[in-house]
């Protein structure tokens, strides 16, 4: 369940990691932790990451249930903005 999301640390890698070494430094390893927090488009809206995963295996357990694979809920890529909360 985790390859539909593989795009979003793609995107970052391609834009901000360099090549210089083969090892993550703690700036890398929180910046890439933070990535749960970016948008992302998903059937019923914008949401962060961290609650898209959380929808998509539900959407998988519903279908496990004996739902329509219709049921499925998947991410979009809509770019890297932080996931803002609504107050």
């Amino acid at each position: 369940m985790i390859e539909p999301f593989r795009p979003v640390v793609d995107l970052f890698v391609a834009k901000h990691m360099s090549l210089a070494g083969d090892e993550l430094n703690p700036q890398d390893k929180a910046a890439l932790v933070g990535l749960l927090n970016v948008d992302v488009g998903m059937p019923r809206g914008k949401m962060s990451v961290l609650s898209a995963i959380e929808h998509s295996i539900e959407s998988l357990a519903r279908i496990y249930d004996g739902g329509s694979e219709a049921l499925l809920e998947l991410p979009t890529l809509i770019g890297m903005e932080q996931h803002r909360l609504e107050c």
